[in-house]
């Protein structure tokens, strides 16, 4: 009955970890959001892996590609 205590706290640790990243993220503006190479449809996924990565003990490789930058402001992701 403890281990489920303690794996129901894990979990919630978790959630609340993973909800405080995506936050932060969505805070970021979109030109922020860009030079870091994420797009803002892409912030939960990439909270995502950075967690398993996390929880596998490796170092997260958040971005898997770089963009190239937008002349204007118009680029969509």
């Amino acid at each position: 009955m403890i281990t489920t205590f303690l794996q129901l706290g894990a979990v919630v640790a978790d959630w609340r970890k993973r909800r405080n990243a995506i936050l932060e993220l969505s805070r970021l503006s979109d030109v922020m959001l860009r030079d870091i190479g994420v797009c803002r449809a892409d912030i939960p996924r990439v909270v995502d892996k950075a967690l398993a990565a996390e929880r596998n003990g490796r170092i997260p490789r958040v971005v898997t590609r770089i963009r190239q930058p937008a002349f204007e402001s118009h680029e969509v992701c």
